[in-house]
């Protein structure tokens, strides 16, 4: 994506808009990965086809199986960093094999190893459950008969050696992955994908080397007034993250920690929360449950009232000052202050209201 771009991201099994995709920097360090031309093949080839892939310019490549009875499997191996979670993602697609096997292993270097059989054409799992011990799997479904899996593992303090995410055929969801190719049988991938994080980004293409994918500085010249609301809606955010996720920050570009405010949602705790600060003194700030995909907060700086809302829920500031600074010029989309925190979702709506906006019309624009 060209600079100065906006990347505007779609719902890929309907189609719909989901809005401004905000993420944070990423680095994929598995090499070659749309044409695995560099990962090791343990009895099985990966050859050209024409099918399409889920990047409409270029083509599947197939993992086909030999003869002998072995595991069918391609992989590469790298060094890990400790105490790191890193998360393996690839697009997968049933061919004459309607299984498939996937894993980030050596389970001497990993607080948990995963080695996870998927039915490409039901999606049923076997062998993990869906999340322990920080690791989890995902399947996104896509359309022609696409999936994007993705598995994540944590390191232990001390790894030695190297882990190794590998992509596997198989005749059976249940069984082992050891059976008896025939040389012409397999299942389409595309798009391997290594990362630091819980959970996989959009697909960074690489060859030769690892490529990083610079953050979204997504930002908006604009003045806030001291009376009114912004409300938001969002896409593709997860719910069980972790960490801080900042929907929007509004500074002051001359001192950002003197006058700010932002709505985020808290990594300790499944909320959404906002702050205001005007001089350096806290003016209001609250949270409702939950990591709410739409919901919104209004301010009067004259009445000295502030609240949040997501439909029929409602909080209001009662014991803070509750002023707002007039000098609020710059909106960061999907980021916090310190250009941090991303959001690492789409932002369908963002609507700045001027003029008192009433708790009661706060949680309709919510609802």
């Amino acid at each position: 994506m060209a600079a100065n771009v906006p990347r505007i991201d779609y719902d890929p099994a309907t189609g719909k808009c989901l809005g401004l995709l905000v993420e944070s920097t990423r680095t994929n360090t598995a090499l070659n990965s749309d044409t695995f031309s560099s990962w090791t093949k343990s009895r099985s080839t990966v050859v050209d086809t024409t099918v399409p892939s889920p990047d409409p310019t270029k083509f599947a490549k197939k993992l086909v199986d030999n003869t002998e009875l072995n595991e069918h499997v391609v992989n590469y191996a790298f060094t890990p960093a400790a105490s790191t979670t890193y998360v393996f993602s690839c697009f997968l697609k049933a061919a004459e094999r309607n299984f498939a096997f996937i894993s980030i292993r050596n389970f001497a270097n990993q607080t948990v190893g995963w080695s996870v059989s998927i039915d490409l054409t039901t999606y049923q799992t076997f062998g993990a459950p869906t999340s322990t011990a920080g690791e989890t799997l995902t399947i996104t479904p896509l359309p022609d008969g696409w999936c994007r899996v993705s598995l994540s593992t944590t390191t232990i303090a001390a790894p030695v050696g190297t882990i190794n995410p590998t992509l596997g055929a198989k005749d059976s969801l249940t069984a082992s992955g050891t059976y008896v190719g025939d040389g012409t049988s397999g299942i389409y991938i595309f798009g391997a994908q290594v990362e630091v994080g819980a959970s996989p980004s959009s697909y960074i293409p690489t060859a030769g080397a690892a490529v990083t994918r610079a953050a979204d500085l997504v930002s908006i010249d604009y003045t806030l007034p001291t009376v009114g609301a912004i409300v938001s809606s969002l896409a593709g955010v997860s719910s069980a993250n972790s960490s801080n996720a900042y929907v929007w920050s509004a500074i002051n570009p001359a001192d950002h920690n003197a006058d700010h405010a932002y709505f985020y949602y808290p990594g300790a705790s499944q909320s959404t929360n906002w702050w205001v600060n005007k001089g350096g003194v806290g003016q209001s700030g609250g949270n409702v449950l939950g990591r709410r995909q739409s919901a919104g907060f209004c301010f009067d700086a004259s009445a000295k009232t502030a609240a949040i809302a997501s439909g029929s829920l409602l909080f209001e500031d009662t014991t803070r000052p509750k002023d707002f600074p007039s000098n609020l010029s710059q909106l960061l989309l999907g980021r916090s202050r310190t250009n941090a925190n991303f959001l690492n979702g789409c932002i369908s709506r963002l609507a700045v209201y001027s003029g008192r906006i009433t708790n009661a019309q706060l949680q309709r624009l919510t609802a």
